[in-house]
């Protein structure tokens, strides 16, 4: 969606979130995982939102619940599922925020005071920073700040009338696609993760607009929204570079199809369209609807999570493509370690370890853990089954 009609909405009050189709920011995966649960953004009768988890009925699980002026919006898996991203709206400004997926542990990342506001979180990669766009008077940029929110820092910083919204990171974190509007007319672009190499992969003409860029899990394509004219927008997909651009869903107004989410895996894609959120395959087969409400009652802004297991059990901690150190709790883990050199190390309980691509290292605590090496040269320790 055009970001001067999101933003001018979003900071005014939300009131008229009525004829607001809400823009999202899909999440970046790890190594690829299985097809999760997906977050949304649930808007009410008074046209304010909350973040919601999609329900095995078609309904809804409430995360934030919050009451106007407050509202939630765009939510974003982080590439573990540990925690979901959104912005929050106060009645007068908005700001980053982190949630746990059972709706505790909530917090701000960002506190700035109105008229700058942020909005639409896109985690990175490995899971370590968060792009996201920072509205500063007349001016709108792609920000990255670590995931606990410090260091953030603008990697686009063109002046008015330009703006910049929507980001989203490529899988291998090296790149960052994102909407830019010009006053007139929206395209979609791409950029290296620093800002630099700035590279239009539209470049169409009014009324014809672009928007909320989704990476395919390999990186090799990018999920969509096209404004074909003033009463049609659709799901497209393309190339990464731009090239082969095609739509998969092409259908006629009065429905709108906005936001598209590539699962887990890159064979399906959600997405909102009108009052709910549909799934399609990404080679435009399998149309299903998910949810099922009525105007003014809608579900969009889809955001899934990947999930990874080991031996049978869901991962309860999850490491990304980086090497890095993972410890579990005193209760019983399963951990799975994904890419790098990674030291794994059980604490209490009966722990699963998994080792991942790279060369690991796995160390059972004192409860019967069991240790599964990965496609990596992994050695363990202290394993009571499964010893490498």
């Amino acid at each position: 969606m055009q970001g001067e009609i999101r933003f001018a909405v979003l900071v005014a009050g939300l009131a008229s979130l009525a004829t607001l189709i809400l823009a999202s920011s899909a999440i970046a995966a790890y190594p690829i995982g299985a097809d999760g649960r997906i977050a949304m953004s649930t808007v009410d009768a008074s046209g304010f939102a909350d973040v919601a988890l999609l329900a095995a009925d078609g309904g809804s699980v409430n995360l934030t619940n919050t009451s106007p002026p407050v509202a939630e919006n765009n939510p974003a898996f982080s590439p573990n599922g540990r925690q979901i991203g959104y912005f929050r709206f106060d009645g007068s400004q908005s700001d980053i925020w982190l949630i746990d997926p059972d709706g505790s542990g909530a917090h701000p990342l960002t506190t700035t005071p109105a008229p700058v506001s942020e909005a639409e979180p896109a985690f990175s990669p490995d899971g370590r920073q968060i792009a996201f766009s920072r509205l500063d008077g007349a001016q709108r940029d792609i920000w990255v700040m670590n995931v606990d929110g410090s260091a953030p820092h603008p990697v686009t910083t063109t002046p008015a009338p330009l703006d910049e919204t929507a980001p989203d990171f490529s899988p291998d974190g090296r790149r960052i696609a994102f909407s830019r509007d010009d006053g007139g007319q929206q395209d979609m672009w791409v950029m290296n993760a620093d800002g630099s190499g700035q590279q239009n992969l539209t470049s169409t003409a009014a009324p014809v607009m672009e928007s909320d860029p989704s990476f395919s899990p390999d990186g090799a394509r990018i999920a969509f929204t096209r404004f074909v004219n003033a009463g049609q927008s659709d799901v497209f997909l393309t190339n990464a570079d731009g090239s082969a651009q095609r739509n998969l869903t092409n259908t006629p107004p009065p429905a709108g199809e906005t936001d598209p989410a590539f699962s887990a895996t890159g064979a399906r894609l959600a997405f909102g369209r009108t009052t709910d959120v549909w799934l399609i395959n990404a080679d435009g087969s399998g149309l299903s609807q998910q949810t099922f409400t009525a105007f003014p009652f809608r579900e969009l802004d889809p955001s899934w999570e990947s999930v990874y297991s080991c031996g049978g059990r869901r991962a309860t901690i999850v490491g990304s493509d980086s090497g890095e150190k993972l410890k579990g709790t005193k209760r019983a883990d399963v951990i799975v370690a994904n890419g790098g050199k990674d030291m794994i190390k059980g604490l209490g309980g009966g722990d699963r370890l998994c080792g991942g691509a790279g060369k690991d290292r796995l160390l059972g605590g004192k409860g019967k853990d069991r240790c599964v090496g990965g496609s990596g040269r992994d050695r363990g320790s202290d394993c009571e089954k499964g010893k490498l």
